[in-house]
């Protein structure tokens, strides 16, 4: 389980302009945070290379962690999923400031809550 459920839900009945009855299911996604596992605490360092370097302490009963980046602070992609307790965004980057948080993972998919989130303003050549 990636931590990400599907639920479908009951029947619908749906009438087209011609009158054809259709019958669907209406499917909805949805992430199940888990109240057992806590939220890890994110610093940010720069590597030797100016690249952004993300650790956190372990947490009890997570499988995994997924880190994310933003270059807004609003919209965040996946930068990687990892069992490790750090990563370094190797990605091309632009000079700029750019957001990161991350999640812990448990064995049956669920999540905790997201992390603080940290910037880091990257030098010119990076």
């Amino acid at each position: 389980a990636d931590g990400t459920y599907s639920k479908f839900s009951n029947t619908v009945d749906i009438t087209t302009t011609q009158g054809n009855d259709i019958n669907s299911e209406i499917m909805a996604t949805y992430n199940v945070v888990s109240n057992d596992l806590p939220a890890p605490v994110l610093t940010i360092t720069l590597n030797e290379k100016g690249k952004p370097r993300l650790r956190w302490k372990a947490i009890n009963g997570a499988v995994r962690y997924q880190a994310f980046r933003s270059a807004d602070g609003e919209n965040y992609d996946v930068l990687t999923e990892t069992t490790l307790t750090g990563t370094t965004n190797t990605k091309r980057l632009i000079a700029k400031k750019y957001y990161y948080k991350l999640r812990a993972v448990a064995a049956d998919g669920t999540f905790s809550s997201f992390s603080n989130v940290e910037s880091v303003e990257l030098p010119a050549k990076v």
